[in-house]
């Protein structure tokens, strides 16, 4: 197998990914809009992020999650989408 070819291999194995992560951005703008600067629930944060609201609790505690401050517990869409994209690089 020559350079071109693995290269060629790893393009065609990468490209059904990379849509995917395209379609998932679209969707997380689309989010975003809809939200805007909107303060989300304890609960509207964990759907948000598609995880319980203990793992939610858990991840605010650790400094994974920034909550705005206040009570009760509330969160915006940006600091939601920049915890989980800190954490996934």
């Amino acid at each position: 197998m020559t350079p071109a070819d693995v290269e060629e291999a790893v393009a065609r194995a990468v490209a059904p990914l990379a849509d995917e992560v395209e379609r998932l951005a679209r969707h997380v703008a689309v989010l975003t809009e809809r939200l805007g600067d909107r303060l989300l629930t304890r609960a509207e944060a964990a759907a948000y992020l598609d995880v319980s609201t203990r793992t939610l609790d858990r991840w605010t505690r650790e400094g994974r999650v920034r909550r705005a401050s206040g009570a009760p517990p509330r969160y915006t869409v940006p600091d939601l989408n920049a915890a989980v994209l800190h954490h996934k690089s």
